[in-house]
């Protein structure tokens, strides 16, 4: 019995391990593909500024043609000044110099701000060019690393299932059954230690013949309370640690029968 017991500890271990390293073989891809999304939403932001700012340039080409039209047009309102005989003809052609005078005023104006603000959208986008090279360099090496790491992660699950099928032999089927029920009900953690007279798994305080049992390690038993095998302070055969489950979930006896 004490070989069984200590067969069903080291399992428990194993399927603790396990657990946990699928875990954060889980995580690892979703990791990587927020950084993608990052790097793909930094890029379409510098695709749309600079689109921007290509807008910008070309209403700016648009204003300076204006603007040179307007000159002309000021320039030959001058001459109709120059040929003006009556007082009629002056005060016409003066009205419509003022009128080409302000509409190039404002365009100039214009043309002004619309050049600042394309400065300052092009310090923006280098701003940004910068921040993309950065995270693109970033991205590259969380890449590689999280590759690295996924294969050393599976490395290591490889290794901790290395002992499963031997630790399954020396279980009797009814314990193994149990077990398998137990551990998918308690978030992969089917077995727990004798702490103080206590349940590790549960926290459940349990009665001294039951605590007294498990110390002495030569029989499986049972917490009342979460269902978990039980095992002494210095488990059978070798020292083993396995992860408790939070004591959430814990519960009544018959919620396993």
């Amino acid at each position: 019995m004490l070989e069984e017991l200590a067969a069903l500890v080291k399992l428990a271990q194993i399927d603790i391990s396990t657990r946990d390293l699928e875990a954060e073989l889980e995580q690892a891809p979703g990791r990587l593909k927020e950084n993608q999304v990052d790097l793909k939403r930094l890029q379409d932001l510098l695709d749309a500024e600079r689109k921007q700012v290509e807008d910008a340039v070309n209403l700016l080409e648009a204003q300076e043609e204006e603007i040179k039209e307007q000159t002309q047009s000021l320039a030959r309102s001058k001459s109709k000044s120059a040929k003006a005989r009556t007082m009629r003809e002056i005060e016409a052609v003066e009205r419509e110099l003022e009128t080409v005078r302000r509409s190039i005023r404002e365009r100039e104006e214009e043309r002004e701000r619309l050049k600042a603000a394309i400065e300052q959208r092009k310090a923006i986008i280098a701003q940004h060019e910068q921040e993309l090279t950065e995270l693109t360099t970033y991205v590259i090496g969380e890449e590689k690393s999280t590759s690295e790491r996924i294969e050393r992660l599976k490395n290591e699950k490889s290794e901790v299932l290395a002992g499963r099928k031997e630790a399954v032999t020396k279980i009797s089927a009814i314990v193994l059954r149990r077990y398998d029920l137990i551990r998918s009900r308690r978030g992969g953690a089917a077995a727990a230690q004798l702490k103080d007279d206590m349940c590790s798994g549960c926290f459940m305080i349990l009665p001294p013949q039951l605590a007294n049992a498990i110390r002495k390690g030569e029989t499986i038993e049972q917490c009342p309370r979460c269902q978990r095998f039980l095992y002494p302070p210095e488990p059978p055969a070798e020292e083993v640690e396995v992860a408790e489950s939070p004591s959430e979930n814990a519960c009544r006896p018959d919620e396993l029968e």
